[in-house]
């Protein structure tokens, strides 16, 4: 836990020469849905491998009775693909995956140990892939009894990731959600709502900078628009360095530090909001040329994450597959 959310909080835009596929042509980083594929692109533009999620089994009851879960947690289990589409060799690593739940918790890997006779193999040790082949893995979260997953994710490089959402769909306040107007609730320790938050539109070259502030060559500003509504009933402080976005190489890339000159009003420092109140907020975010936004991502407080998942025209990158609508062992 603590790997990703430093990366996500510290992480500065990453510097790399990427392919000049484009961003229509190019597979994501984020995947909605069971068995829909996220891939795994290097800094270098390079695709190397792709991440599948096959199942949840909500309350999974195949542990050593050393290691039951502690009062009023349930152990989850997450069976996934990771396929090396790559040349050259892969190692998947366990410390490299965690499970955000619909609250917006990141969770990491239980210690917890299978009975003799069980049908799971957890994943624990590293496992190597050659060039072409696959590997079915099986992950044991501990969560809270009643929140369910939401996403699993790869932490596949510093300030890199390959996320798959596939649960809360039906969830109320849930942390991870799809689509423009869908709203992102952060949720407090005690289970209530502090405030939500909402992406209303993405410009995709956003010209409006003044003279100093020309991007880097090879990248455009995108400006996303967003609301982020108090819904508590005290006033709270918005910090803009708590943002961040995720395009569809996997790159997360903190805010761009620019001026507008035209007027447009910039989320660039602190802003108070009172029970109920609303802030249409504008941030500015560089990325490459070939390269679209597919995820705001905000951190509120330390190891929750909440997350809007967008693509072109408010339709996630990949095929959106319902796993509600789907015959697997339901989130509870």
């Amino acid at each position: 836990m603590k790997r990703l959310v430093t990366a996500l909080l510290t992480v500065t835009l990453l510097f790399a020469s990427i392919g000049s596929v484009s961003a229509q042509d190019r597979p994501s980083s984020i995947a909605v849905g069971f068995d829909t594929p996220a891939t795994y692109i290097d800094s270098r533009g390079r695709e190397v491998a792709t991440l599948s999620v096959i199942d949840v089994n909500s309350d999974w009851e195949e542990y050593d009775n050393y290691y039951s879960p502690d009062r009023g947690n349930v152990f989850r289990a997450v069976t996934f693909t990771v396929t090396n589409v790559s040349d050259t060799p892969l190692v998947v690593r366990n410390y490299d995956f965690t499970l955000i739940d619909v609250t917006g918790r990141s969770i990491s890997s239980a210690w917890v140990e299978a009975t003799d006779d069980a049908e799971t193999e957890i994943f624990i040790a590293d496992v190597p892939l050659a060039a072409g082949e696959s590997a079915d893995l099986t992950m044991v979260f501990e969560t809270l009894s009643g929140i369910e997953g939401a996403a699993l994710v790869w932490q596949t490089e510093y300030g890199m990731l390959v996320m798959v959402h596939f649960a809360g769909f039906d969830a109320v306040d849930a942390a991870v959600v799809v689509g423009f107007g869908t709203e992102a609730t952060w949720t407090d320790d005690r289970g209530r709502p502090i405030a939500s938050f909402a992406v209303t539109d993405v410009e995709a070259n956003w010209t409006a900078h003044d003279e100093y502030s020309v991007p880097a060559r090879g990248q455009f500003y995108k400006a996303v628009h967003f609301t982020i509504t108090n819904v508590s009933d005290t006033s709270m402080i918005v910090n803009p360095n708590g943002f961040s976005l995720l395009d569809n190489g996997g790159i997360v890339t903190s805010r761009s530090w620019v001026s507008a000159n035209d007027g447009t009003t910039l989320f660039e420092g602190d802003v108070p909001l009172g029970a109920g109140e609303v802030y249409e907020a504008t941030l500015i975010f560089a990325i490459y040329s070939d390269l679209e936004p597919v995820a705001l991502i905000w951190q509120p407080d330390y190891g929750l994450t909440t997350i809007v998942i967008m693509g072109d025209d408010g339709v996630p990158v990949q095929e959106t597959v319902n796993p509600l609508d789907r015959e697997a062992t339901p989130a509870s």
